[in-house]
């Protein structure tokens, strides 16, 4: 019996099961490629089982080359989705140390987003970081389906997340509210692996700076923020040589807590009538646990803009505190809680998201929409503050604050700023 014809089968039959899971993992332009290959592959099953039946004609003969076919498809898909665990983040593009006057601070605003654009190797980084915070690991058979799921969700918003864009935006303003004489251009860090802000403070070092300042633009220190301090701690920088500060997270902000406020107020037509939904983060598994301070400032964040509400008319029994994920109450039962309490008009407010996202573009409306509230009652989303001058005011203001504590390189008097 000639063994080539089987050989075949079963490369024909990885070729269509790898191509499968490929379909599901890579990028929108590699697709065509992969529809081809599987193409091939079912194909080469096809020729392959016909050529055995027409040599073999025993029934058994055919049911063999079938299920070798089968099996080789469910290894190929097998094989290409254990591959993934090796795929590598995609380059992060943000903490480029532009050109500027080394006596001046540098300034490097931190943000916890989410890349612009579909990559495998990020989806792979998040599945890792989940198992590590305690979310059982997924089987081969379904991971490539996570990457489909993703890659649905970013080709739902046209390919391209708006939180990069809008963080660049916020850093912009904030640069032109700063004194360019003593403080360099706003350089933008996303968090990426640990090391992307002791990158960018690496950079600003070579390029002369001996003051740097690092400015959150979030509410609360995430794990992913936490990390990336962590790895400017690891430079083991002498501070008699470099000074490198940090300005805090916005959680205490009471001038924050109220803009978000008035953005509430701004679609509460009538205050006595008007549900609040304030929507946290939440954090998966261990993570509550090893960094449960990141859920205390957003709750103290919360708590503070539901003071503000409530002294502006609101009740305080219609102003509710949810989680988007991973713990409860969610937003869908806290909807559905508030038009029960008799709301005629509910607002969901992503207290603590600074940017558009994912999550405010997509699955905040979905979880709405799941709510079934009464037609009677509306359902309100505000949009997250972005680039707003007031928010890049603050910022600017605790950059100017925390530069004036700053003693100089050589260990001296703080600035006069």
């Amino acid at each position: 019996m000639n063994p080539l014809p089987w050989v075949g089968l079963v490369v024909s039959g990885l070729l269509a099961g790898g191509s499968l899971a490929g379909l599901l993992v890579v990028r929108r332009p590699y697709e065509i490629l992969t529809v081809l290959s599987g193409f091939a592959g079912l194909t080469g099953i096809g020729l392959g089982v016909w050529g055995i039946a027409a040599t073999n004609p025993s029934p058994s003969f055919l049911l063999a080359a079938t299920a070798i076919g089968l099996a080789g498809c469910v290894g190929g898909f097998g094989l290409v989705s254990s591959l993934m665990a090796n795929v590598h983040r995609c380059s992060n593009s943000t903490g480029r140390i532009h050109p500027s006057d080394p006596d001046t601070t540098a300034i490097i605003a931190l943000a916890d987003i989410e890349p612009p654009r579909y990559c495998p190797g990020d989806v792979t980084a998040e599945i890792t970081e989940l198992v590590d915070a305690g979310i059982p690991e997924s089987g081969i058979g379904t991971t490539p389906f996570l990457y489909a799921a993703q890659k649905a969700r970013y080709r739902a918003v046209g390919d391209s997340s708006p939180e990069l864009r809008q963080a660049r935006a916020l850093c912009e303003l904030i640069d032109t509210m700063l004194d360019s004489e003593r403080f360099s251009s706003v350089t933008l860090v996303a968090c990426h692996d640990g090391q992307a802000l002791a990158s960018a403070v690496s950079s600003a070092i070579d390029a002369g700076h001996r003051a740097i300042i690092v400015a959150s633009l979030h509410v609360a220190e995430s794990f992913c923020i936490d990390r990336e301090k962590g790895g400017v701690d690891a430079l083991r920088l002498d501070p008699d040589e470099v000074c490198v500060s940090f300005t805090q997270p916005l959680w205490a902000s009471d001038a924050l807590a109220d803009h978000v406020a008035s953005r509430v107020l701004a679609v509460a037509t009538d205050p006595d009538a008007t549900g609040v939904a304030l929507v946290m983060h939440g954090q998966p598994g261990a993570r509550e646990h090893t960094h449960a301070t990141f859920d205390v400032q957003e709750t103290a964040f919360a708590n503070r803009v539901k003071l503000a509400l409530v002294d502006a008319g609101i009740p305080a029994d219609a102003i509710r505190t949810c989680v988007q994920d991973w713990r409860a109450p969610d937003v869908t039962e806290t909807v559905r809680h508030l038009a029960a309490l008799g709301c005629s008009r509910v607002v969901v407010v992503p207290a603590c998201f600074p940017f558009e996202n994912l999550v405010t573009l997509l699955d905040l409306p979905v979880e709405i929409r799941q709510a079934r509230v009464a037609e009677d009652v509306s359902v309100v989303q505000v949009a997250p503050w972005k680039d707003e001058e007031a928010v890049a005011r603050l910022i600017a203001e605790e950059i100017v604050s925390v530069a004036r504590l700053m003693p100089d390189a050589a260990g001296d008097d703080a600035n006069d700023y």
